[in-house]
């Protein structure tokens, strides 16, 4: 089983970004969904060692020049995993995915849509931002399991879900 943690829109809170790291110090795999991807490069001691993607949000100039892809890809277990920041930004992934993480929205979402799971981490903004306690998403995969965990800036547990592939 491997450990997966999504956090996106961190958008300069260091303190959040830095709880959630250190609660979460065993997941093998870090995804920032982007708006403030870089807040990861000041944290460097709770990421070293484990493998880091993200992707740029729309307060990198590098998102709207092109400069920057607005996508990652990469997979875990036999589940191939796209990431973007936006939503709108879904149809720029290249193929097919088993999973799809946006950020964006700063709403937590976790739904099963006819060709993919979506998963929506929430965002790591402030203690409430657009109606949303700050949260984030552990994604626990094995070969033929996954389980999606969404915790509260407070680690609780908000909802958890399990898929089976």
């Amino acid at each position: 089983m491997t450990k997966v943690l999504v956090v996106s829109d961190s958008h300069g809170n260091q303190r959040f970004l830095r709880q959630v790291l250190q609660a979460e110090h065993d997941a093998e795999i870090i995804v920032h969904l982007g708006d403030y991807y870089n807040d990861l490069e000041e944290n460097y001691d709770l990421t070293d060692g484990k493998t880091v993607y993200r992707v740029p949000g729309i307060f990198n100039s590098g998102y709207f020049s092109g400069k920057l892809s607005p996508t990652c890809v990469f997979e875990v277990n036999n589940w191939r995993i796209g990431g973007v920041h936006a939503p709108q930004d879904i149809p720029k992934l290249p193929g097919k995915f088993d999973v799809i993480l946006s950020g964006h929205t700063h709403s937590p979402k976790v739904e099963k849509l006819n060709l993919y799971l979506h998963i929506n981490p929430g965002h790591l903004k402030n203690l409430i931002d657009r109606g949303n306690i700050a949260s984030y998403a552990v994604l626990e995969i094995s070969d033929e399991k996954i389980n999606v965990k969404i915790r509260q800036i407070n680690c609780n547990l908000k909802e958890e879900y399990s898929f089976i592939k």
